[in-house]
């Protein structure tokens, strides 16, 4: 029997949420997925937003 692993989500949808997923590689995953926490609330999703798109601005400039 495997057991889940539990991964962080770092979309713009869902960030900085944890979910349990097949521990197996993606290609050869079965398909499970299920969310561990619970939504955020407004202000610590928008915090997260935030800070993502902070990341991916600072990638940006690392390029240039």
């Amino acid at each position: 029997m495997l057991r889940a692993v539990v991964k962080y989500s770092w979309t713009f949808l869902n960030p900085g949420c944890r979910f349990a997923c097949c521990p197996k590689d993606e290609k050869k995953q079965y398909g499970y997925m299920t969310w561990v926490d619970l939504e955020w609330d407004d202000r610590a999703f928008g915090v997260l937003v935030k800070l993502m798109k902070k990341k991916v601005q600072a990638e940006e400039d690392a390029k240039n």
